[in-house]
């Protein structure tokens, strides 16, 4: 089974850890949040060929202070 992971690493913050079953909502979960974080005006949600093929389907740099934001896949593992 896969889970949508969102990732919200910000200096001002707490890290987030946030878990969907549904991508597409933890993409506009994502989104939503970029925007509200970015409090430089400095938003680049650029999407690399590196990272999508490291399973990444959103990123967002929230700019020069270090903040940003990831959406990937990852596996469920079940303890043996």
């Amino acid at each position: 089974m896969k889970i949508a992971v969102v990732l919200h690493e910000d200096r001002h913050t707490d890290p987030g850890l946030f878990l969907f079953e549904d991508p597409e909502e933890a993409i506009a979960f994502a989104k939503e949040r970029a925007r509200e974080f970015d409090r430089r005006g400095q938003l680049d949600e650029t999407l690399t060929r590196p990272m999508t093929d490291a399973g990444w389907l959103y990123s967002a740099s929230l700019g020069d202070d270090g903040g940003c934001l990831r959406v990937e896949l990852c596996d469920v593992m079940e303890r043996p």
